[in-house]
């Protein structure tokens, strides 16, 4: 469910059984259990709802502690000072005492600080000069100072550790990456989890054992991770429970690659380089098309369920990409179209209704420029202007006048078309087509029940009818009974069914197009069964209509622009996933995750955009182009 009272937040941290919330104006609020005052509100009473952390400002970093009894926090100013509050039985707020403090209180003697981070009982600061200063528990020699006593107030990292660029504080343990690409760390080295080639606890820096060239780190309670610059992922330490991801679960006393889904042992995350448009999400998985030419594929895959991409067999030089609910086809750079996945009516295009898990041509189709999918119908558009449709057509989707499914393709009549699209929806009735004439105006067919062909009734029709009031388009494209259309002066225009709130804005169906508010200098749209999501020109994502974010689904009527989310180039959404390419070609998804869809390895569902890993389990999925 969704935190009540808490917006525009661009980080959290998560204590040991509460949780802070830095908002995007510098302000921290907090919620959970506030025993020791953990919550900075001044008080210890539990509060189930974020309070704002009391005479805090500016504000551009956090992080919190995970002790077993109660856990501190500590926020990082814009002004390089450091801030902190809550349980202090071990002095990690580093202000010359043990007291407890309800508010925060400046950290003493410390300055010109840019990186926190917070262990069990003690704390880490990285300098802009890159040295490093602990304060707190010192018992197993964490603080790196070559003593193992407690320290109130920060100190400086002994062992001639200098050029420190990253720092990740753990249990007992503290990890340090330099500019050299080296690691270091010392601390409790229960489990090895040092990584320093020897079991005991060192108390001053020591270098982790057969490791270079690394860009980040992270300390966990029994193990650390490391990411080196070709994007491998090395992991050591305590490995009962497979957490080191070596295929393995015997513990780990030197670095150890993480091995890819497929076994061949490598986590790659710089890998794939694509050209942006080539996206494509069906309702439990998602296409992706390389600048090789090549396709991948993860979630439920004609395959199998895949966690990560895979590589579609037997499928080169490729243009663009289409998925459909059990379907998927692929544009050639010779004008063909290939097809795989279910066939039960004819979507493959192939003449039969035989499913294929690897792909088909589709047949007496050349010259093709453009390709597009519904739920169970496909369409293709000919460099003559000319539209072709293929597939299910119970409600005259396919525009040829008729209700009957066809194996192969029929044109529809219709032309002078510059793009093509198809709305999808959860339910296999629905499916209506859309296409964009290159003088702007906007044609539409099949299922109308709730006004989605925009023509002003919600008769369905079998043949392409002009969306109403609607000029100047340069870009379509269909949710699952609602349509949107972008205009020459990037304002988005929306119709038909609206009870979740897919068209902007408060209202049921609406027959005609109607501007979508609050939303501008839009460059691409994308719509889902009850959401839709525009990309602007500089670079946000907004979206609208069903909502999945980090506390579950929620309806908004108006465009809300998603979070920690920028420089972004091509967005695709499809049923509740979205998936978005940086400028840099990476790509990130969110949203529900039950069958893998999001590509990052896990079933886990993800509020917030996560990173898709590559080939094998490869991390990054780079779409650079």
């Amino acid at each position: 469910m969704q935190v009540q009272g808490l917006n525009n937040v661009v980080a959290i941290a998560a204590g040991r059984s509460h949780t802070a919330a830095l908002r995007g104006d510098g302000t921290v609020w907090a919620w959970g259990s506030n025993t020791r005052g953990q919550l900075g509100d001044g008080t210890t009473t539990t509060r189930s709802t974020p309070v704002q952390v009391q005479g805090l400002s500016n504000v551009v970093a956090i992080t919190a502690g995970f002790s077993i009894l109660s856990s501190h926090t500590v926020a990082l100013r814009s002004d390089g000072t450091v801030w902190a509050w809550g349980p202090n039985g071990a002095g990690e707020l580093g202000v010359g005492s043990t007291t407890d403090h309800w508010r925060p209180v400046q950290v003493q003697g410390l300055s010109n600080v840019v990186e926190i981070s917070a262990g069990n009982s003690h704390t880490v600061a990285l300098r802009s000069d890159g040295t490093v200063w602990t304060w707190g528990r010192n018992w197993n020699g964490g603080l790196g100072d070559g003593t193992t006593t407690d320290r109130h107030t920060p100190v400086p990292v002994q062992g001639g550790l200098s050029n420190v660029v990253a720092i990740s504080a753990g249990n007992g343990n503290t990890v340090a990456l330099r500019s050299d690409g080296t690691v270091w760390a010392w601390g409790m080295n229960v489990f090895n989890k040092l990584g320093v080639g020897t079991p005991s606890d060192q108390h001053t820096p020591a270098q982790v054992q057969h490791l270079n060239n690394v860009v980040a780190i992270a300390a966990g309670d029994t193990h650390t991770v490391a990411v080196r610059y070709d994007g491998t992922v090395w992991a050591w330490g305590r490995n009962t429970d497979g957490r080191l991801g070596d295929g393995t679960t015997t513990n780990r006393h030197i670095p150890t690659q993480v091995r890819g889904a497929n076994g061949e042992g490598f986590l790659n995350l710089l890998m794939l380089t694509i050209t942006p448009m080539a996206l494509a999400g069906g309702f439990g998985h998602t296409l992706a098309l390389r600048k090789d030419g090549t396709v991948w594929d993860w979630g439920n895959s004609s395959s199998g369920k895949q966690l990560t991409p895979v590589q579609v067999q037997n499928l080169n030089n490729i243009a663009s990409i289409a998925a459909g609910d059990g379907h998927n086809i692929a544009l050639r750079n010779d004008g063909t179209v290939w097809a795989w996945g279910s066939n039960t009516h004819g979507q493959l295009g192939d003449g039969t209704t035989t499913s294929r898990p690897t792909p088909i041509q589709v047949q007496n189709l050349s010259n093709i420029i453009a390709i597009a999918t519904g739920s169970q119908h496909s369409i293709a558009l000919r460099n003559d202007g000319t539209v072709w449709t293929w597939g299910r057509n119970c409600n005259g989707q396919l525009g040829n006048n008729s209700t009957a499914n066809r194996l192969t393709p029929v044109q529809v009549k219709l032309n002078n078309v510059i793009a093509i699209t198809a709305g999808r929806h959860e339910s296999d009735i629905s499916a209506h087509t859309i296409a964009l004439r290159d003088n702007g105006t906007v044609w539409a067919w099949g299922l109308n029940n709730s006004g989605q062909l925009g023509d002003g009734s919600t008769t369905n029709r079998l043949t392409p009818v002009q969306v109403k009031n609607l000029n100047s388009i340069t870009a379509i494209t269909a949710g699952g009974r609602h349509s949107i259309a972008l205009r020459n002066d990037g304002t988005v225009w929306a119709w038909g069914l609206n009870g979740r709130g897919q068209l902007g804005n408060i209202g049921l169906t609406v027959l005609t197009p109607i501007q979508v508010p609050s939303v501008s200098n839009v460059i691409a749209i994308s719509a889902s069964n009850q959401q839709t999501t525009a990309l602007r020109d500089d670079g946000t994502v907004w979206r609208w209509g069903i909502i999945w974010d980090t506390w579950g689904y929620y309806t908004s009527h108006t465009p809300l622009q998603v979070q920690n989310l920028n420089n972004i180039i091509a967005i695709a959404t499809s049923g509740p996933h979205t998936v978005a390419v940086r400028n840099n070609g990476r790509v990130l998804a969110w949203g529900t995750n039950q069958s893998g869809q999001l590509g990052d390895g896990t079933t886990t569902d993800r509020g917030t955009p996560n990173y898709v890993l590559g080939p094998g389990g490869v991390g990054f999925f780079n779409l650079q182009h």
